[in-house]
């Protein structure tokens, strides 16, 4: 511990001591978890999640990265993602939501789910999760709901599915046009911001 701490100075020291306190707040967390009687087995960590869709004929191809997968006492896979934001909606009650920026964790961890289940079909048990590694309730479960009633495991895949071949559809639909986010913010971590070009 002494020779890893004396090994950062100025921002490399601060980071350092950032990253600590999230790692210290997740074990925190999970040590309740424990506590509480549940078994946590974590099995992968950074792990490439791939897959497929087909969407009129053409095949889109999909890949994202789970920080944690891990499996609960009562057989539920986590599919976790650490969030160093502040929380977003972790509840979508209607396709319209997905219009908001604020449920773009939701549609991240629920690619997740469908990515996984892909490689692993015979996983049905399965709850998207987000680690907030900054706030004081850290973990989030994805529900989707539709009029009123929340889709179960299986039905929330195929929900996924759903949605991730409309965002496939509207990106080759030649008769909608490209146009910039009216959201700056958006454009902060964008690769192609060069590209459009925007001030």
């Amino acid at each position: 511990k002494v020779a890893i701490d004396g090994a950062f100075e100025g921002r490399n020291r601060l980071a350092y001591e950032v990253g600590k306190t999230y790692a210290h707040r997740v074990l925190e967390h999970d040590i309740e978890v424990l506590r509480s009687g549940k078994v946590i087995t974590i099995l992968r960590l950074e792990e490439e999640l791939k897959g497929t869709i087909n969407v009129n004929g053409l095949n889109a191809n999909f890949k994202g990265y789970a920080d944690r997968i891990d499996r609960l006492s009562d057989g539920t896979v986590r599919l976790i993602d650490y969030k160093t934001g502040n929380p977003k909606t972790d509840s979508v009650k209607s396709v319209d939501d997905f219009a908001n920026p604020k449920t773009d964790h939701a549609f991240q961890l629920l690619m997740y789910a469908f990515l996984f289940h892909q490689q692993n079909p015979r996983e049905v048990k399965l709850q998207p999760t987000v680690f907030y590694l900054r706030s004081n309730e850290v973990e989030k479960n994805i529900t989707v709901s539709e009029e009123k009633q929340e889709l179960t495991e299986q039905m929330m895949l195929q929900y996924a599915e759903a949605r991730m071949q409309e965002v496939v559809s509207e990106l080759f639909d030649e008769s909608r046009p490209f146009v910039q986010t009216d959201d700056g913010k958006t454009c902060r971590h964008c690769e192609f911001i060069q590209v459009c070009q925007r001030s």
